[in-house]
């Protein structure tokens, strides 16, 4: 993948879901302006927390500087001496950022370690409202998990990797 096109894609869905364009977009195409409805919310000041500090990572940290957001990561590999002169604060466990963070982003590797390790454990730290984005493979979120920490703690999922790797339906 093109390391730079999947941290814009981030940065992307962050302000698509943050100031509701698709809904507005919708809204608005079959002749509704609901504007109070769709005024959203900003990112700028808000906690960003990324799994996984490779080159993706990194390029995302700095999408992200230009929103003014605090920046947390964990990475076993990353040393917190590079993370500082990032800007980012270093966490040593990974669930801190489940805690901590407004917007999570996944960049991982699918492996037998990783597989299902975003569950029901790590939704039950989330805040209210979080928003969780998956742009790094489908594996790694427990999909059952998922839809129950949606249900009951209104977060979001924004992702663009799915189990199966088929087209869906076609958009009326």
């Amino acid at each position: 993948a093109n390391s730079n096109a999947v941290a814009e894609e981030v940065i992307a869905l962050m302000m698509a879901h943050a100031r509701h364009l698709i809904a507005a977009d919708q809204s608005c195409r079959i002749g509704e302006w609901e504007k109070s409805k769709f005024m959203g919310s900003e990112i700028t000041g808000k906690t960003l927390g990324i799994l996984g500090l490779g080159h993706i990572g990194q390029l995302l940290v700095k999408r992200a500087s230009g929103f003014d957001m605090k920046v947390l990561a964990f990475d076993p590999i990353v040393s917190s001496d590079r993370a500082k002169d990032m800007g980012v604060e270093m966490v040593a466990d990974y669930r801190e950022i489940f805690k901590r963070a407004d917007y999570i982003s996944l960049h991982i590797p699918e492996n037998d370690r990783t597989r299902g390790m975003i569950n029901s454990e790590l939704f039950g730290l989330m805040k209210q409202g979080a928003v969780l984005i998956n742009c790094a493979r489908a594996g790694v979120v427990n999909e059952d998990d998922l839809r129950a920490a949606k249900a009951a703690k209104s977060i979001a999922y924004l992702n663009d990797v799915y189990p199966k790797d088929e087209a869906g339906e076609k958009p009326v």
